[in-house]
């Protein structure tokens, strides 16, 4: 498997794979759990903002993984909703080399073969100088495999982001998790 950056040709692929894997009506965390849809326009911006990196087997995309560094543009929108978190280390998001993963989707057939893994290993060894944060979704729905994937890479939980609705989900909450690159 081969983690390398996006080619502008492969961005249909990415926004195809990611609108596969929303969570849809009925809550099937079996279909995927990214919580909103991309157009092929939004991730070329994306893409010029932050790093989007795919994973590519036998020729085929079979996953990518989006973030921003803390000086992009997606990240100073971001920090406005830091304000609804509850710090467990309210000295994380003054960090200077952070990255925030966004977006991380495999296809449902290459699931549970280590993709993710690899693709978050090839994130922090290209940018080893940056800490990594993310969040899981736990309410109304929880994102179990994502929490687990977390503490078995050793992400720790620094906080809690809570909205009375974010992306179209009521009583939104989930954990904020911080793993550092040194």
């Amino acid at each position: 498997m081969n983690i390398r950056p996006a080619e502008p040709r492969e961005l249909a692929l990415c926004v195809a794979l990611n609108n596969r894997c929303i969570l849809g009506e009925s809550a099937d965390t079996n279909t995927g759990f990214l919580l909103s849809p991309l157009s092929i326009e939004e991730l070329a911006a994306f893409s010029n903002d932050g790093v989007l990196r795919v994973a590519v087997l036998e020729g085929d995309v079979v996953g990518f993984i989006l973030a921003f560094k803390r000086e992009s543009k997606f990240f100073t929108n971001l920090l406005s909703l830091m304000a609804n978190v509850e710090w467990v280390d309210p000295s994380i998001p003054s960090i200077s080399k952070l990255m925030y993963v966004y977006k991380k989707a495999v296809e449902p057939s290459f699931r549970r073969r280590g993709i993710a893994s690899s693709m978050y290993k090839a994130l922090i060894s290209e940018f080893s100088e940056f800490g990594l944060l993310g969040a899981t979704v736990e309410k109304p729905v929880s994102n179990e495999p994502s929490r687990l994937f977390r503490e078995r890479h050793q992400y720790r939980r620094v906080g809690t982001f809570h909205a009375a609705e974010f992306e179209g989900i009521q009583g939104y909450q989930s954990g904020i998790y911080f793993k550092s690159s040194l």
